[in-house]
């Protein structure tokens, strides 16, 4: 990150050394919102990426604004290696080509009950309190969502994890129960993951099942509806 701010119209505000800690990393962000109300923000983990579904970001901020939405809801779809394995180089320069299938239900092939939820943009209110994997919704029922959907890219599935994933399963973290379904079906079938109903990345696809949404008639319709409902009664 340091290396590349300099290349961009980008302001480093806020930063913390150490172990990764939810809590922490709850606090300070929550705290860098308090800077930024009345704006669109957008965020993302170290290990996503987040796909638009127009081609670029003002224009999709433009349509969640003329759709009256204050975010935008963008799933996780997990990234896999074509065997399922976990081995991958430290560093990788092409991530999409080092991991080119695509799956919205890894978790629950493997037998685990997880949250694959993200609204990575939205509207900053006063209100807004995000949560550390901005799984639930940021304004709570406030939050207007529309037809639009993203995806977020989950390139969470490489042999480092599994480190995690120990660490996690023998603490007394909320979701240690996920971490411990992980493991226990890698463990089971020699450290693959499934790849049954993956399928090879591309935008059309995303488009085609419906992971990748763009304005739809209905959202027409009900922008139609509210703005009859809002209009002042005339005699």
């Amino acid at each position: 990150m340091y290396r590349l701010q300099p290349r961009y119209p980008a302001a480093i505000v806020d930063a913390y050394g150490g172990a990764f800690d939810d809590v922490e990393k709850q606090r300070r962000v929550q705290t860098v919102l308090t800077g930024l109300r009345g704006r669109w923000v957008v965020t993302v983990d170290s290990d996503e990426m987040l796909e638009l579904p127009y081609e670029d970001l003002p224009t999709t901020i433009g349509m969640l604004e003329r759709l009256n939405a204050t975010a935008l809801s963008a799933p996780m779809v997990q990234r896999l290696r074509e065997d399922g394995s976990l081995e991958t180089p430290e560093v990788i320069a092409d991530p999409f080509g080092a991991m080119p299938l695509c799956t919205p239900t890894l978790y629950a092939t493997m037998g685990v009950k997880a949250c694959i939820t993200k609204y990575p943009v939205f509207f900053n209110t006063d209100t807004v309190v995000v949560n550390p994997g901005y799984h639930v919704r940021p304004d709570g029922q406030r939050t207007r969502l529309s037809g639009l959907r993203g995806v977020t890219h989950h390139f969470k599935w490489r042999t480092p994890v599994l480190q995690r994933l120990r660490e996690r399963a023998d603490s007394g973290h909320a979701f240690r129960h996920e971490s411990a379904g992980y493991l226990a079906y890698l463990g089971a079938h020699d450290y693959r993951l499934p790849v049954t109903g993956a399928f090879r990345y591309s935008r059309q696809r995303l488009f085609r099942r419906g992971l990748l949404r763009g304005a739809r008639g209905w959202d027409w319709a009900r922008l139609r509806l509210d703005s009859f409902l809002s209009a002042p009664a005339t005699r």
